[in-house]
């Protein structure tokens, strides 16, 4: 059964307008991240524009966020917000997640040699912007998320060792780190496993040293062609960490967004495939969405139109979503009204 009442609150956020020249101190994130060194190992971000879809996608990300037990501070950075925008206040967020802190970033127009992923280039730029502004030491990890994720487990580094899906093939043994415990350092981040972009994809976990030296080579390419079409920043991204120096370990549990292949055999279907086989696994059945007694990817990043095959869950789907959908989802793994309920 769908959680109406949790329904209604995205519509009272999203109809939320936002405040006109609102300014906020960073000195705040930086407080609470030092502060609670002890308990936290990450700060994590995630850039959008606006919209009222967007403005969708950051509530789902901090309500899951909240339901796993993540206890790191997130920051969502928004780009270019006017008072016409439908966006959430930080004061409505943090009912969501506590931890929840909202950066506004100016926004500029800027030019772009792809220009048909021109809106996506708000990411690196904004990101760059909030990362010369805050007062983050240089050893701090930063993650950062896109806004599309759903939590489905908690983001964590400590038990990467033996809680992990390490990717061995498809790799540019130059360009990656093959050994050694898996850290954050220097240098030296952590992705998710891409078929694409150098092999690396969101989340990108640097530190904040990594991230000020990469974000403005990254802002720069927006004026080369970087072959990557739609995903031109993605790919950009993955060219301008090699330009730096920056070298990635990459996992491939941290997420699953598709099953057609090649894509799905880089992504955490095989603990989706072992937790359908437990009673645990029907997350309709006991309305929880995250990993409970199974492993479960880190992410579901609902980058694409997704169709349960089941009827009843469908008509359920059409509540949240103004797309028709096109491909099929194993109905027992993400159960949009088990999610919304639990």
């Amino acid at each position: 059964m769908v959680h109406l009442a949790f329904i209604a609150f995205i519509s009272t956020f999203i109809s939320t307008r936002a405040r006109v020249g609102r300014s906020y101190t960073f000195g705040a994130i930086e407080h609470e991240y030092t502060e609670g060194k002890k308990d936290t190992n990450m700060h994590l971000t995630f850039v959008s524009d606006c919209s009222s879809h967007q403005a969708w996608l950051a509530t789902m990300l901090f309500h899951s966020a909240s339901k796993v037990g993540q206890d790191d501070p997130i920051t969502w950075v928004r780009w270019h917000c006017q008072s016409n925008s439908s966006a959430l206040e930080e004061s409505k967020v943090k009912k969501l997640y506590p931890k929840a802190s909202v950066v506004d970033i100016a926004g500029w127009d800027y030019e772009v040699e792809e220009p048909e992923a021109a809106v996506l280039w708000i990411k690196p730029l904004a990101l760059e912007a909030f990362m010369k502004s805050t007062e983050l030491p240089d050893d701090a990890v930063v993650a950062m998320l896109d806004a599309d994720f759903i939590f489905l487990s908690k983001l964590r580094l400590d038990n990467l060792a033996d809680h992990s899906i390490r990717s061995i093939t498809t790799l540019d043994p130059q360009s990656h780190i093959a050994s050694g415990p898996p850290a954050v350092r220097d240098l030296n981040g952590i992705a998710a496993h891409y078929l694409c972009c150098n092999d690396i994809g969101v989340p990108y976990i640097l530190t904040a040293k990594a991230w000020r030296k990469l974000l403005p080579e990254w802002s720069r390419m927006r004026l080369h062609k970087n072959g990557g079409g739609w995903s031109a920043e993605q790919a950009a991204f993955g060219h301008a960490a090699k330009n730096v120096g920056v070298s990635f370990r990459v996992f491939d549990h941290f997420m699953v967004s598709t099953l057609e292949s090649p894509g799905a055999e880089a992504e955490g279907w095989k603990w989706v495939k072992e937790a359908l086989t437990t009673p645990q696994g029907d997350v309709c059945k006991i309305k929880s969405a995250h990993e409970t007694t199974n492993k479960l990817p880190i992410f579901f990043h609902w980058n694409q139109v997704v169709k349960f095959s089941d009827g009843k869950y469908q008509r359920c789907m059409s509540l949240i979503t103004p797309s028709s959908a096109k491909r099929p989802m194993p109905i027992r793994f993400f159960c949009i009204c088990a999610f919304l309920a639990f």
